[in-house]
Protein backbone atom coordinates (compact mmCIF):
# COMPACT_ATOMS: atom_id res chain seq x y z
CA UNK A 1 0.00 0.00 0.00
CA UNK A 2 1.52 3.19 -0.76
CA UNK A 3 1.20 6.15 2.07
CA UNK A 4 1.64 9.83 1.53
CA UNK A 5 4.71 11.38 2.85
CA UNK A 6 4.11 14.59 4.40
CA UNK A 7 6.16 17.54 2.22
CA UNK A 8 6.88 21.19 3.14
CA UNK A 9 5.52 23.98 1.01
CA UNK A 10 5.36 27.69 1.33
CA UNK A 11 2.42 28.98 3.81
CA UNK A 12 -1.03 29.81 2.98
CA UNK A 13 -4.15 29.21 4.39
CA UNK A 14 -5.87 26.45 2.54
CA UNK A 15 -6.86 23.68 4.61
CA UNK A 16 -3.96 21.15 3.30
CA UNK A 17 -2.11 22.49 5.29
CA UNK A 18 -3.42 22.47 8.52
CA UNK A 19 -2.26 19.66 11.03
CA UNK A 20 -3.79 19.18 14.45
CA UNK A 21 -1.79 18.13 17.39
CA UNK A 22 -3.59 16.03 19.28
CA UNK A 23 -2.47 15.87 22.56
CA UNK A 24 -5.15 13.28 24.28
CA UNK A 25 -3.90 10.86 21.73
CA UNK A 26 -0.26 11.76 21.29
CA UNK A 27 -1.13 12.23 17.20
CA UNK A 28 -0.75 14.46 14.60
CA UNK A 29 -3.89 14.17 12.48
CA UNK A 30 -4.58 16.42 8.88
CA UNK A 31 -7.17 18.89 9.52
CA UNK A 32 -9.16 17.63 6.42
CA UNK A 33 -9.25 14.23 7.49
CA UNK A 34 -8.71 12.96 11.00
CA UNK A 35 -9.35 9.51 10.46
CA UNK A 36 -5.62 9.85 9.32
CA UNK A 37 -2.49 10.01 11.53
CA UNK A 38 1.52 10.63 11.23
CA UNK A 39 3.29 8.22 11.72
CA UNK A 40 7.35 7.40 11.90
CA UNK A 41 8.73 3.99 10.32
CA UNK A 42 12.00 3.92 10.29
CA UNK A 43 12.44 7.91 10.81
CA UNK A 44 10.49 8.40 7.58
CA UNK A 45 7.59 10.67 8.43
CA UNK A 46 4.32 8.78 6.17
CA UNK A 47 0.49 9.84 6.53
CA UNK A 48 -1.72 6.29 7.19
CA UNK A 49 -4.73 5.20 9.27
CA UNK A 50 -4.82 6.21 12.87
CA UNK A 51 -4.56 3.09 15.15
CA UNK A 52 -4.79 3.68 18.59
CA UNK A 53 -2.09 2.72 20.68
CA UNK A 54 0.50 2.30 17.72
CA UNK A 55 3.58 3.75 19.42
CA UNK A 56 4.85 4.91 15.72
CA UNK A 57 1.68 7.51 15.46
CA UNK A 58 2.60 8.65 19.38
CA UNK A 59 4.69 12.05 19.48
CA UNK A 60 5.41 14.24 22.08
CA UNK A 61 4.91 18.41 21.73
CA UNK A 62 7.44 20.44 23.20
CA UNK A 63 6.21 23.83 23.25
CA UNK A 64 7.58 27.60 24.13
CA UNK A 65 4.85 30.19 22.85
CA UNK A 66 4.93 29.78 19.11
CA UNK A 67 7.66 27.57 18.74
CA UNK A 68 7.17 24.31 19.33
CA UNK A 69 9.06 20.15 18.66
CA UNK A 70 7.80 17.29 17.11
CA UNK A 71 9.52 14.26 19.36
CA UNK A 72 9.81 10.52 19.65
CA UNK A 73 12.44 9.92 22.42
CA UNK A 74 15.59 11.25 21.25
CA UNK A 75 14.47 12.36 17.60
CA UNK A 76 12.60 15.20 16.75
CA UNK A 77 11.20 16.10 13.17
CA UNK A 78 13.00 18.02 10.64
CA UNK A 79 13.53 18.05 7.20
CA UNK A 80 17.78 18.44 8.17
CA UNK A 81 18.07 22.14 6.77
CA UNK A 82 16.59 24.86 6.23
CA UNK A 83 13.36 24.58 4.46
CA UNK A 84 12.99 24.48 0.51
CA UNK A 85 9.72 24.13 -0.94
CA UNK A 86 8.64 19.81 -1.59
CA UNK A 87 11.31 18.70 1.24
CA UNK A 88 10.25 15.59 3.53
CA UNK A 89 9.94 15.67 6.98
CA UNK A 90 11.87 12.88 8.64
CA UNK A 91 12.95 11.55 12.49
CA UNK A 92 16.62 12.80 13.09
CA UNK A 93 18.28 12.90 16.58
CA UNK A 94 17.31 16.26 18.45
CA UNK A 95 20.71 17.53 18.52
CA UNK A 96 21.33 16.83 14.96
CA UNK A 97 18.22 18.60 13.92
CA UNK A 98 18.66 21.48 17.02
CA UNK A 99 22.10 22.70 15.27
CA UNK A 100 20.41 24.34 12.01
CA UNK A 101 17.02 25.17 14.04
CA UNK A 102 15.05 22.57 12.10
CA UNK A 103 13.41 20.68 14.80
CA UNK A 104 11.53 24.10 15.59
CA UNK A 105 7.94 24.10 13.82
CA UNK A 106 5.36 27.21 14.19
CA UNK A 107 1.89 27.58 15.65
CA UNK A 108 -0.74 29.86 13.17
Amino acid sequence: MNYDRPTLYTCSSTSEQFWILNESDRSIRPYNDQSMCMENIGNKIIVRRCKRGRREQQFEFRSNARMFEIRQGYNCMTNRHHPRAREIMRMERCPIARKSDTSLWECY
